[in-house]
């Protein structure tokens, strides 16, 4: 739980740097109040809906323009893709390596997740511009349309300092860091022990299946089947790769309910206690 809290605390505030970007004035607490209802709404409801429903949410809690709050967590999501492909790509070399692996190849990988990280920014500013060049100038017939189009190419198309870059990719370091950290402590609840690579090949896989199941309520079915199909790959038996999936990820769905709870308990008791 320790874990799973840091990693939603790290993230909240990864998200607020983001939005104060655009000016974004709510403090830190809220935005970690809006990340872990965020994630909560992600695990138990249909992912998809979580995430296109974000922008009405942080509208609604910190009255963050919805605008913003798409930028925002269209940034957050880059930054989480290329956290997983570094990942995916370490947890290869490392498994697939018959002697060990190099220090200059894992330097290599971790010198360029780093980089990708710092430029995410950039990337959004790059799909802004083509999104604005893409709609062409306003008065056309489709302007209704255009419109809310237009303002999201503009708000991605904002100019960002390097020290939100630098923050960006060291909070999305950590908070993956933590992730990892919890998924390869509820195998070793069990007694089964991951090394690092086989901790990041489950990480990366359980997201994928998660992308697949993004319209399933919660993943229920899908996420234990590729869990289970994931620990096959890695060489475990059926048997042992079903009960462990039945183990592993009811009791990774419920310390997301938990630690939500717990945020927002916390959350009303100091408002409360402020007031």
């Amino acid at each position: 739980m320790v874990l799973f809290l840091g990693n939603l605390v790290v993230r909240g505030l990864r998200l607020r740097r983001l939005a104060m970007a655009a000016g974004d004035s709510a403090g830190r607490f809220e935005w970690i109040r809006l990340c872990a209802l965020h994630q909560t709404l992600f695990s138990v409801l249909p992912s998809g809906s979580a995430d296109i429903g974000f922008p009405h949410l942080a509208a609604r809690l910190l009255g963050c323009p919805a605008v913003t709050a798409a930028r925002v967590l269209l940034v957050y999501r880059l930054q989480d893709l290329w956290m997983l492909l570094i990942m995916f790509a370490v947890a290869l070399l490392w498994y697939g390596a018959e002697e060990e692996v190099h220090h200059a190849a894992l330097f290599f990988i971790a010198t360029t997740a780093t980089a990708l990280l710092i430029w995410a920014n950039d990337l959004t500013g790059f799909l802004g511009a083509m999104v604005l060049r893409l709609i062409g100038p306003s008065g056309a017939a489709w302007e209704f349309m255009a419109r809310p189009l237009r303002r999201l190419a503009t708000e991605l198309d904002r100019p960002t300092c390097w020290t939100l870059r630098i923050h960006g990719a060291v909070t999305a370091l950590l908070s993956w860091s933590f992730a990892a950290m919890s998924i390869w402590s509820f195998f070793a609840m069990i007694q089964v022990d991951l090394s690092i690579a086989e901790t990041f090949l489950v990480i990366t896989g359980m997201n994928l299946v998660g992308a697949v199941a993004v319209f399933t309520v919660a993943g229920l079915g899908v996420g234990e089947s590729g869990l289970a199909a994931i620990l096959l790959a890695l060489g475990f038996s059926a048997s042992n790769a079903v009960a462990t999936a039945l183990t592993v990820r009811p009791a990774a769905l419920a310390s997301v309910l938990i630690g939500g709870g717990l945020i927002e308990c916390t959350y009303r008791l100091v408002r409360r206690f402020r007031a």
